[in-house]
């Protein structure tokens, strides 16, 4: 109920109290009634968003994995805190599999994930081309290597898409940075 005068905004308690001090000035003679805003704290503007503080800075890297074959997908994605060559980084002990199929790292057949990989924690990330096949442990293809350098190629709250394919002679892995 908003109240002419700049007063703002009263609760209707608020309003009511200062109805009834205004008709007990009536029957009293040579009462005055100042008019002071009765809203407390808790009495606030409820319908007044609230300050806005500004977002904290984003803090991962979006990595998004996509199978577009038929087949079983082993996407092969290493993660290093380290800044290693690309070689180095395709080690097994450096290998991230908590995700996909059973958090075993496998993609099922036109499947896809994402993962956040931590900036604090990210200096070079890729794929050494994924394994495709019905059954990954005798794969019938891979793809080819990318490798994505952090802070070079890419910055915290930017997204990287592995696209993993089937072409006519074989299997091919494309990389889609998006800032």
């Amino acid at each position: 109920m908003s109240e002419q005068g700049g007063l703002g905004k009263r609760r209707p308690f608020a309003v009511a109290r200062a109805a009834m001090l205004a008709a007990a000035c009536g029957v009293l003679a040579g009462c005055i009634v100042e008019s002071t805003d009765m809203t407390t704290e808790s009495d606030a503007d409820t319908d007044r968003p609230a300050p806005s503080s500004p977002a904290p800075p984003p803090s991962t890297v979006f990595v998004r994995l996509v199978n577009n074959t038929d087949v079983a997908l082993d996407p092969q994605l290493y993660v290093s805190s380290e800044a290693v060559t690309a070689e180095e980084l395709l080690d097994d002990s450096l290998k991230h599999t908590a995700f996909g199929f059973g958090t075993l790292g496998f993609l099922e057949p036109r499947g896809a994930v994402e993962v956040q990989l931590p900036c604090a924690e990210l200096a070079v990330f890729g794929t050494a081309g994924g394994s495709f096949g019905v059954d990954l442990n005798a794969p019938e293809g891979a793809g080819q290597a990318r490798v994505v350098r952090f802070g070079e190629s890419i910055l915290c709250g930017e997204r990287v898409t592995f696209l993993f394919n089937r072409t006519e002679g074989g299997f091919a892995t494309a990389l889609d940075l998006e800032q």
